[in-house]
């Protein structure tokens, strides 16, 4: 569970594990951590991790019986990999995510949550944008923990006095089409605690609605708004919003919001943001080469990492 360490990572692994123990293409695995170890090396191009097959070997000569076997030590050597410390020191910007789920959720369960736009804050509000928080895999905690905090860190060197950023994801459970805004908004020194938190929770409610206005086909918008990086204190806002009816006065309402506070004022074209980040980033060796500098250096790798295995 140290190797997959949010819900969707570890219910993929389980899957994965029992579809393959199940399919009678399994003859031996040493240990559990062996399982762990070709699972996690194996990815496709999608990032999506599987475990090997003897297809995946090459020069086999397999037929529908034959079955595959690991080996002792393959967590051990993977652990040790430099890929596996790229891994582990990428990973880290992504416990940001645990990190906010974890006040959100502290927040409902200890009735310690702020009240923002006129609304008391319940369990069930919450829960709708703390759930869709939980399912994001570790991959993808990497991606949004890093917009946030690059939003924090750009508004800090532009000087500005509010940032906003749209990621648009499938939801990992049900593939349906949710968006995130991070808002920076600074000025809290500037402002009686309450003024502030109601202007941020007012823009940052007017943002998520907007983006629901302008993709019809977004499920839900979840919000999350912070302090700028040099104002005192900290302080955080969640807010959700399902895809809305669109009344006439809903729609007036969110357009002298967007005129108010500058919002996304001219239809804003949403897609689906593509997740490039690998469970494994790529070697930094391999930038500025071409892709047969690249294969001829992977194939002396792999070679060495062969002679190491024999050596064992």
């Amino acid at each position: 569970m140290s190797e997959f360490d949010t819900i969707t990572d570890f219910t993929k692994y389980l899957n994965a594990r029992a579809d393959l123990i199940r399919s009678g293409k399994l003859s031996l695995s040493p240990s559990e951590a062996e399982l762990v170890a070709n699972y996690l090396l194996m990815m496709e191009p999608n990032g999506e991790h599987r475990f090997p097959l003897i297809s995946d070997v090459k020069g086999a000569d397999a037929d529908a019986d034959t079955a595959i076997a690991f080996v002792q030590g393959e967590y051990a050597y993977l652990v040790r990999s430099p890929e596996y410390q790229r891994r582990y020191t990428a990973n880290r910007i992504s416990y940001e995510w645990d990190r906010l789920i974890g006040l959100f959720t502290h927040g409902v369960l200890n009735d310690t949550q702020f009240r923002i736009l006129d609304t008391d804050p319940t369990v069930e509000l919450a829960e709708r944008a703390l759930r869709i928080m939980a399912r994001e895999d570790r991959v993808q905690r990497r991606v949004l923990a890093e917009a946030i905090i690059g939003a924090r860190e750009a508004l800090e060197v532009q000087k500005m006095g509010r940032l906003a950023r749209i990621a648009v994801t499938p939801d990992r459970s049900t593939g349906e089409k949710v968006a995130y805004v991070f808002l920076v908004l600074a000025g809290v020194d500037e402002m009686v605690q309450e003024d502030y938190r109601r202007v941020r929770a007012t823009m940052l409610q007017t943002y998520c609605l907007a983006a629901l206005h302008d993709d019809r086909d977004l499920k839900l918008c979840v919000g999350i708004a912070v302090m700028a990086i040099s104002d005192k204190g900290d302080s955080e806002d969640l807010v959700s919003y399902p895809q809305q009816e669109w009344t006439p006065e809903l729609l007036e309402d969110l357009r002298v919001a967007r005129d108010s506070f500058e919002v996304l004022q001219k239809p804003l074209e949403l897609k689906t943001t593509a997740i490039h980040a690998s469970s494994f980033p790529p070697d930094p060796a391999f930038e500025g080469m071409s892709r047969q500098q690249r294969r001829a250096l992977e194939r002396q790798r792999a070679k060495q990492q062969r002679s190491a295995r024999r050596s064992r």
